[in-house]
């Protein structure tokens, strides 16, 4: 099972990179190539084909530069275009799917109501219109949407095996290609013609050309190349020989026109562009314009240096000559003969359609490849290229984090060690106060002996800690400042615990005093990390679970029983669909639970967050929890005067975990029980009905919660690791780690100090 999970990781983080690889590249190399387009529209005449081909070679050169390789620049084209987008759009900022509705105006008859639901006042209903009623609508637009981006992740994983197979037939096809013409080629014989080597000679030495380069008749090609980057060769068709001297000469200065600007290693290079993105318009695009113009650029180089060799003769005109050839070659039929990609040629090994009009082109390009420029017409060109090359190959440079403003955020981290109280009151009257005896002779033995101290002093400190979780009650249900009722403890003459508090105090104090009895007032630090990942990172360290649960949907209750009696009708109401996800967990050792954070920062994607530890006493209950509470109008009552109250209800949203300790009676493992909750407001609809005569609109929030209740037991210094995988509408992989410590206490000769405090 672990190694298909770990397979199925691999293959998402593989073609995560490749799109990665693909993608990117190919949105900024668009945006040059658009700009290229616009140059190559309005400005081309100012531009030779060797520059204007330089150009086209940025947008292939910004191909092949995989995102975050390249230098950042704030004056990037992608940021420049990108921040003229954000300028255009800027009075819309972004806001999460809540905002969108919380910042909309609040539907009438209400204003914006504050946190305090007592403060909320009401309007008269005669002062506003509302539409007509209607239930909430299902948004098809919406609907459409979802499964659209459902299409879209499902067509991007299958994306990289295509790209794949496509790249390796490709490379495949051209590798047995060029090696049997390579081989073909290497099995004839050097030229022995003296017209054709002391021709070809001579061009070489008028363009200083030093290399050995042989010359090869060869009749299984159509049309004049040059072949091999090491070991070039040039070949020429066998009838070839027929032409006239200043013809031969003007292919073979074409050819080493090709070998001085080394465009074999281009081919190779473009080959190697083309593995990649075999699949991408805007490359072919790019590397045809690009091939085409450098043509046009050979031809320019060789009527200069025709020019140069007669500069004074009238009857010489190089562009005719030139021009003329190129209609013959262009007039042969290739025939079953060789079509090789990677050597050059006078022609190209392109097909008919796009030869003939790169054949136009250069034709028309020939009548103006001498006309010579100003210098300063020149320098223009170049800083206009070096501008395209340092704004179009640079990558977005990140701007500076900006300081959050508290206002802007709610979020909060609330770290506390709370006790089973009720839920805050609506009346001035709290829980009822109950009225035990609590048998305690056996927990303050226990505490004499782990402190080293007298019972008497054991009885002191146990009265000190249980006035301490009565005060916690007692300034809890305070109203307006003022205390309500007082829970309170004292020993009776029995040196028995009576105890004055509401059924719910009482049940945390047995469950504390129950676990002291066990093994003493120790102290337990409970150190708690929340992530969120992109990928199963257990997978990856070899790290086995050791249970997978999906039966974890919340039962059904009905509590219409404790529904209180009243004239008027009393409505509750709740909506619950089961929806069962898969929990993994397993239990970490110090080594293992390092693997796995290592493992988990090395995702890119990350998200863990730290939270504080917080240290318990045996038996103690505490709550970890990163919550926003939401304000919504749920309801509405009719009051005196034809006033409608609304009624307000908070909704936490967020991750909350409440958890219980209680050490073994050998002291050495912990039994962690606990309950996991992730709560998440996933929309908010409005619903428009009649009430008390009057039209009134409701909020009606849609909430996603996830709870799982767990119970281990833990070594000291062990973890417990809780993961929920991906499922419906969620996208990534959360993890809970619960890493748990025994504190150790010295000995005590005095009374102690109770190190809890609020």
């Amino acid at each position: 099972m672990n190694g298909f999970l770990l397979t199925a990781n691999v293959y998402v983080e593989l073609t995560d990179k490749i799109l990665e690889l693909l993608i990117i590249p190919t949105i900024t190399a668009g945006l040059l190539a658009g700009l290229v387009l616009l140059v190559n529209l309005f400005a081309r005449k100012w531009l030779t084909a060797g520059q204007m081909g330089l150009l086209w070679a940025l947008v292939l050169i910004r191909l092949a530069i995989p995102y975050g390789a390249a230098p950042e620049s704030s004056f990037s084209l992608t940021n420049l275009v990108f921040g003229f987008i954000e300028e255009a759009t800027a009075d819309e900022s972004p806001r999460d799917g809540y905002e969108a509705y919380a910042l909309q105006p609040l539907p009438e008859p209400w204003p914006v109501p504050d946190a305090t639901p007592a403060l909320a006042n009401t309007t008269q209903m005669n002062q506003f219109q509302f539409h007509e009623p209607r239930p909430p609508e299902v948004s098809f637009t919406k609907t459409f949407f979802e499964y659209f981006v459902t299409f879209l992740e499902w067509f991007f994983r299958i994306l990289p095996p295509l790209w794949f197979a496509g790249a390796l037939f490709l490379l495949i096809q051209t590798l047995i290609s060029h090696g049997r013409f390579t081989q073909k080629i290497q099995q004839l014989p050097a030229c022995t013609n003296q017209r054709l080597l002391q021709l070809w000679n001579t061009c070489c030495e008028k363009v200083s050309f030093r290399r050995s380069v042989p010359l090869i008749l060869c009749d299984d090609i159509a049309q004049p190349s040059v072949m091999g980057a090491r070991t070039p060769r040039l070949l020429l068709p066998t009838d070839l020989t027929e032409l006239s001297d200043q013809q031969l000469t003007l292919i073979m200065l074409h050819e080493l026109a090709h070998l001085k600007q080394r465009d074999l290693w281009v081919n190779w290079c473009l080959f190697g562009l083309r593995l990649l993105h075999w699949w991408n318009p805007l490359y072919w695009l790019a590397s045809t314009r690009y091939q085409s113009l450098r043509e046009q650029s050979r031809d320019a180089m060789v009527l200069r240096w025709r020019e140069q060799q007669s500069p004074d003769s009238a009857e010489c005109n190089p562009s005719r000559e030139f021009s003329e050839l190129l209609l013959i070659l262009a007039q042969r039929d290739p025939g079953a003969h060789w079509r090789v990609s990677l050597p050059v040629s006078l022609l190209g090994f392109l097909k008919f359609p796009f030869r003939k009009r790169s054949l136009a082109n250069r034709l028309k390009a020939l009548r103006t490849a001498t006309v010579k420029v100003h210098p300063l017409h020149t320098t223009a060109v170049i800083l206009v290229i070096a501008l395209f090359a340092a704004t179009g190959l640079a990558d977005v440079k990140d701007p500076p984090p900006q300081p959050q403003n508290p206002a802007e955020h709610d979020r909060r981290l609330n770290l506390y060690a709370n006790l089973d109280l009720p839920e805050v009151f609506n009346t001035t009257d709290s829980e009822p106060l109950q009225l035990r005896t609590i048998q305690v002779e056996n927990v303050v033995r226990k505490i004499s002996d782990h402190h080293g101290i007298s019972e008497a002093e054991a009885q002191k400190y146990l009265l000190i800690h249980v006035d301490f979780l009565l005060g916690i009650h007692n300034r809890t249900y305070t109203y307006f400042g003022k205390p309500l009722k007082q829970a309170s403890a004292k020993y009776d003459q029995q040196n028995r615990l009576v105890v004055h508090a509401p059924n719910s105090l009482h049940g945390e104090l047995h469950q504390q005093l129950r676990a002291w009895e066990q093994s003493g007032p120790k102290q337990i630090s409970i150190e708690v990390r929340f992530a969120e990942l992109s990928t199963d990172v257990l997978a990856k360290s070899h790290i086995t679970w050791d249970a997978l649960e999906a039966d974890v949907a919340p039962p059904l209750e009905s509590d219409f029983e404790t529904l209180s009696n009243s004239r008027e009708p009393v409505v509750k109401s709740s909506a619950i669909i089961e929806e069962y996800f898969p929990v993994r967990v397993t239990t970490l050792t110090p080594a293992q639970e390092a693997q796995f954070i290592q493992a988990a920062q090395s995702d890119s994607r990350s998200n863990i967050m730290f939270a504080p530890k917080v240290t318990l006493f045996n038996g103690q209950r505490a709550t970890i929890s990163d919550l926003v509470s939401r304000p919504f109008v749920i309801g509405l009552k009719k009051q005196e005067g034809e006033q409608l109250q609304p009624r307000i209800k908070a909704i936490d949203e967020g991750r909350n975990l409440t958890l219980r300790t209680v050490v073994s009676a050998s002291g050495d493992e912990v039994n962690l029980k606990g309950l996991f909750e992730l709560s998440q407001i996933v929309d908010v609809n409005l619903f428009t009905t009649p009430v008390a005569g009057k039209d009134a609109v409701i909020q009606i929030p849609r909430v996603h919660r996830q709870r799982i209740s767990v119970a281990s037991q833990l070594k000291d210094q062990q973890c417990l690791l809780i993961c929920i995988p991906p499922t419906f509408q969620q996208k990534q992989f959360q993890y809970v780690i619960l890493r748990v410590q025994i504190l150790d206490e010295p000995k005590q000769e005095s009374s102690p100090e109770v190190p809890f405090d609020e």
